[in-house]
């Protein structure tokens, strides 16, 4: 397994578990090596690490309603977006037909990012359509270290029972995004 540029005492903190990246399909060893030499060469203030191991998640409501509608059947902060409806869900709940997460992300790395989610999911970051609805094929956003950027995901859970988040950073690798990196909405401002 490929471990992504955390030290053993932050990989806890960063990656809630037995979280792993792999290089993209086809990549052989020498593509995996590089990618972490580059991942490795970063300052640690950029990468997953006890100092800067914040992140809390985002914030999460589910709709009883298609398309979001209506009041959240619950709102609840997630550390990462790694739904499965039969583990991640009261049984005693009505069951939810679409989800949101929203917040805010911060880039570890300068680069392109492209990101990844289950069919029926709208992934919009920083105002772009990554996946779902406008996006285009392939789309990819260019993110600065240490910046924060409004993220939306959505997902119509009507027709399935998952939801996942994940992005490939500009190393080349895929992974759900850590909680490290996912901050809640921030609060509204009164009068704004």
């Amino acid at each position: 397994m490929l471990w992504l540029g955390c030290g053993a005492a932050a990989l806890l903190a960063c990656w809630q578990g037995a979280r792993w990246a792999m290089p993209l399909p086809g990549a052989g060893a020498a593509a995996a090596e590089a990618a972490m030499a580059e991942v490795l060469a970063e300052p640690s203030a950029l990468r997953c690490s006890d100092s800067n191991a914040k992140g809390t998640g985002l914030q999460a409501d589910y709709f009883a309603g298609d398309a979001l509608n209506g009041q959240p059947l619950l709102s609840r902060l997630e550390p990462t977006v790694e739904f499965e409806l039969a583990t991640d869900w009261p049984t005693a709940a009505a069951r939810p037909r679409s989800a949101r997460w929203q917040g805010w992300i911060k880039a570890p790395l300068k680069g392109l990012y492209h990101f990844h989610a289950l069919p029926g999911s709208t992934v919009i970051v920083a105002g772009q359509w990554m996946m779902g609805g406008q996006a285009v094929p392939d789309a990819a956003i260019e993110l600065q270290p240490g910046r924060f950027y409004p993220i939306e995901m959505r997902a119509d859970l009507s027709t399935s029972v998952a939801a996942r988040l994940e992005w490939t950073a500009p190393h080349g690798l895929r992974y759900v995004v850590p909680r490290a990196l996912l901050f809640p909405p921030s609060p509204k401002v009164a009068g704004a």
